[in-house]
């Protein structure tokens, strides 16, 4: 199992990363798009656990590809409030594209019922492994 979700990323991260994208620039818009609403850099950092300078530096390059926007946080001057762009959506909406299209490769020459055990399966782990953590 773990082998196959291996293979998954690494087939997913080769395709994103034709996008011109680096792999922490995908990850930040991919949360950006996700948001309901505009974090600062200081809930971005703290999300993704890093320093508040590296995700400026992130920041830095995604807005100057023209995927973000940054704006003045209306309640405190010195946030800034981060926005996915309609440029960003687009690299966005690849990248579904992309996982979408591993994920089918993933699972050809599956039928329905083949499908359903699979998941089954996975749903049996989850619960036996979330039932050991109590």
């Amino acid at each position: 199992m773990m082998s196959a979700l291996r293979l998954h990323r690494i087939r997913c991260e080769q395709l994103v990363g034709q996008l011109g994208i680096h792999h922490s620039q995908h990850q930040l818009l991919m949360y950006l798009s996700k948001s309901r609403n505009a974090p600062s850099q200081k809930d971005i950092a703290k999300e993704f656990g890093v320093s508040y300078a590296a995700v400026a530096v992130t920041i830095k390059k995604l807005e100057s590809s023209g995927y973000i926007s940054r704006t003045t946080d209306d309640k405190d001057m010195r946030q800034n409030r981060i926005q996915i762009t309609q440029q960003g959506r687009k690299i966005i909406d690849r990248s579904r594209s992309i996982f979408h299209s591993v994920d089918k490769c993933m699972f050809k020459d599956f039928n329905d019922d083949q499908l359903n055990e699979f998941t089954n399966y996975l749903m049996k782990i989850e619960k036996n492994l979330s039932d050991e953590e109590r």
